[in-house]
């Protein structure tokens, strides 16, 4: 997939573990997390944080998300801003407090590119 845009920073997986308290092997099994793979390891983006928890209408987009769509495609996804929440990405909806459940209609009805 070409043309991809992230949003940093990103983290090890021993500073996502120690900023949110959880264990680094816990934090490589959790599904609610976007992570990036690559020849030094695993990152994870540092905005699916709020404070130092794990946003949790973020963690349940991504963790419904991942049935269809890979890691990056979701993170490139949540960064581009969509018609059905009014011109604002899907990560600003949330962090503004809109539902899960609005997040998940927009992705239905124009979800993350799988090509």
């Amino acid at each position: 997939m070409d043309g991809l845009t992230f949003l940093g920073p990103v983290l090890t997986r021993a500073e996502f573990s120690r900023l949110t308290g959880i264990p680094g092997r816990q934090v490589a099994l959790r599904p609610d997390l976007l992570r990036l793979r690559g020849p030094l390891g695993e990152a994870y983006f540092a905005f699916q944080l709020d404070g130092r928890s794990i946003h949790p209408a973020l963690g349940s987009v991504v963790h419904s998300l991942k049935d269809d769509y890979d890691d990056l495609a979701i993170a490139d996804w949540l960064v581009h801003p969509h018609e059905r929440l009014g011109r604002i990405t899907p990560l600003r909806a949330l962090r503004s407090r809109w539902s899960a459940e609005v997040v998940l209609l927009a992705a239905k009805e124009s979800g993350p590119r799988t090509e």
